[in-house]
This record gives C-alpha cells, sequence and structure tokens, in this order.
C-alpha cells in the first residue's frame, strides 16, 4: 500500500480558521545542522529520489541509479516526506510500516534520520498508535538548521464527526527536545507545506471564494499569533501546482505549475517579499498529474518531478532558472513521486 504526495488538488480545498504561531523553536542565525555556513554545490546536482520504500541517488541525466536505503518490509510499506540537510551529508524522511495480525491492521509511522549513503539509520519519533477512533499522520518533514520540523494531523472519529487538530513540531537531530504547537481548525481547514530552515516562516494553502491561494505566514508576527507577510492567487489550473518549498539558505521560496500547456516555476523573494515566473518547459499535454519541486543549493537548479496517474513512468524536468531551461528523464516506474537535489 502506498500513498501519493498531496497535489495541488487537494489542497486548494482547504480554508485556514485560525492561525497560532511561536518562534520559541526558531534556529539562532548562522547555525546550521553542520556546524558552519549554508554549502552551495557548483558542480553536478545531487538527485535522491523517493520509490515506495527505496531512497535512491541517480545522476542528473537519470542513469546509474543506486539504493543507498531499503525500508521495504511488505507490500504495505512506504516512505513518506524527505528532507536534506544543509550539506547533503545527511536525510530526515517519515518511515511507513504496517502489517495485518489477528484479522486486525497495524501500523507503525516513525521520523528517522540517516547519512547520505543510508548509513547510521535511526528512529527519533515514532508517531502514537493508530486506533478505530485516532489517527495521526505526518505531513511533512524538514531538516532544519539545528532542528527537525514536522507536522503532524491526529484526526478523532466520534458520533460519526471527525475533529483534527494540526501541530507544527520541532524536535532536536537525536530525538530529544520536541516542541509541538497546536493549529486551530480541521485537517479539512489547513494544510502547512513546509517551513524555512531556520523555522520562522511556513507555507500553507488556502481557498477564498472560487479562487486557490498560497501564501507565507511569518510564525512570529502579530505578537507571536502569526502573520502573512506574501499572498497571491494561483492562477493556473488548480489541479496543476506543486507544494511548495523554501530555499536551502531561506531566501526563496519556489513552487511549481502548469499555465497554458507549460511547466513554469514561481520564485518569491523572501526579503522583498515580490515574485517572478519562469518557464522551463513548453508543449505539456498531460491532463490528469501531480507535481513536485526541488530547488538545488545555488538556488538556480532544480527538479521538478511529474507524476501521471495511468500508471506510466514519472518524469523528471532538470531546470535551470537562469537560462529558462530543462532536460528530462523518465524514472522507472509511476511510484517515484518525487525527486529532492542539492
Amino acid at each position: 500500500m502506498k500513498t501519493k504526495i498531496l497535489s495541488f488538488a487537494a489542497a486548494v480545498l482547504l480554508v485556514i480558521t485560525a492561525i497560532s504561531c511561536t518562534t520559541s523553536d526558531a534556529d539562532p542565525a548562522g547555525q546550521n545542522s553542520s556546524g558552519g555556513t549554508i554549502t552551495v554545490n557548483t558542480g553536478d546536482l545531487k538527485l535522491f529520489l523517493i520509490d515506495t520504500a527505496k531512497v535512491n541517488t541517480i545522476t542528473m541525466t537519470g542513469t546509474n541509479e543506486l539504493t543507498v536505503l531499503n525500508r521495504k518490509v511488505n507490500s504495505n510499506s512506504y516512505i513518506g516526506s524527505f528532507s536534506l540537510n544543509s550539506d547533503a551529508s545527511k536525510f530526515v524522511y517519515v518511515d511507513n510500516q504496517g502489517a495485518f495480525a489477528n484479522g486486525a491492521f497495524t501500523s507503525v509511522k516513525s521520523i528517522r534520520v540517516a547519512n547520505a549513503n543510508g548509513s547510521n539509520d535511526v528512529a527519533i519519533y515514532t508517531l502514537p498508535n493508530s486506533t478505530n477512533t485516532v489517527n495521526t499522520e505526518v505531513g511533512f518533514v524538514k531538516f532544519g538548521t539545528s532542528k527537525i520540523y514536522f507536522s503532524l494531523q491526529t484526526q478523532t472519529f466520534s458520533g460519526g464527526t471527525t475533529s483534527t487538530i494540526t501541530k507544527l513540531n520541532s524536535i532536536n537531530f537525536d530525538g530529544s527536545g520536541l516542541v509541538s504547537q497546536n493549529y486551530n481548525g480541521s485537517l479539512s481547514a489547513m494544510y502547512i507545506a513546509t517551513v524555512t530552515a531556520d523555522g520562522k516562516y511556513l507555507t500553507d494553502y488556502l481557498s477564498a471564494p472560487n479562487q486557490p491561494r498560497f501564501q507565507i505566514v511569518d510564525r512570529a508576527g502579530d505578537n507571536g499569533a502569526g502573520s502573512i507577510v506574501y499572498q497571491e492567487n494561483i492562477t493556473a489550473i488548480t489541479a496543476s501546482a506543486s507544494p511548495a518549498v523554501f530555499s536551502y539558505d531561506n531566501k526563496f521560496a519556489y513552487y511549481g505549475f502548469v499555465e497554458n500547456q507549460s511547466l513554469k516555476v514561481r520564485v518569491i523573494n523572501m526579503t522583498t517579499f515580490t515574485a517572478v515566473t519562469k518557464t522551463i518547459a513548453s508543449n505539456f499535454t498531460l491532463s490528469s498529474f501531480s507535481l513536485y519541486i526541488s530547488v538545488a543549493s545555488d538556488n538556480n537548479r532544480g527538479i521538478l518531478t511529474v507524476t501521471g496517474y495511468n500508471n506510466a513512468p514519472s518524469k523528471s524536468f532538470v531546470f535551470n532558472l537562469s537560462t529558462s531551461s530543462s532536460t528530462t528523464f523518465n524514472n522507472n516506474d509511476s511510484y517515484v513521486d518525487y525527486v529532492t537535489t542539492f
């Protein structure tokens, strides 16, 4: 059993009812997970792809695929969200395992950290067990500068109704120091896409009447209640935008989308809170798909992975924003939902 990356088609249905923020878990400026400055890769891109329950590395041309971590136990095994640290020496991921025993299904979900070559793979947080009345899922995980950030959505089922609490959490690399904050409302009311590596900003999706929007929230704004520092309407077809990501150095936010059969990247400057659009490919004709974007540490190159719903292999577009160009390669199957780059 396997879940797909949440597409914007689902995200645009979400409406925020309230935001309650704090930055007590934000990272000090100038620090990162390697103890130095952000490493900028000027050579060939380092690509990590998720293939169901495996973490693989691959070249920029889609060749020499190598499995560095295999978490497959049975058909219920899969890896969810995935994030590299600031020098691509480690990654954090969501591990999902499940099995039937005595007629009942039991799932084990955990957040794990490993070296980039798959060694020293350890669990730093295990989610509460799901029951018939309570289910908890990880929305995203992010390797921050001195902490790991992740969101949890806990659904409680009672009397035919469902209530949901969304929490944004931070935890130390060794699993200590868990800090949680609640987001009022329900899962159908809020979707946190990710946070900056210093924990200061988050992105989420909401929908105004007949118009989906993308926004960036300063968690410390409005005396800790959280304030919107940037928002824009998504004018493309609502089913055709990726979840947003922040750059490794927190200077930009990005999301990919399709408009008029062109594959585009929206680039938001986190200093001026202005945006530009870059076209990276044309003649895009798929009508049903999901997108995932990752941008390298140079803030110029990246990869946009397109997954269709016809069991065909997904396709990755390796792009260059300064030249508005891209090259492509097909992944080995349809279960490669996304590729992360450094």
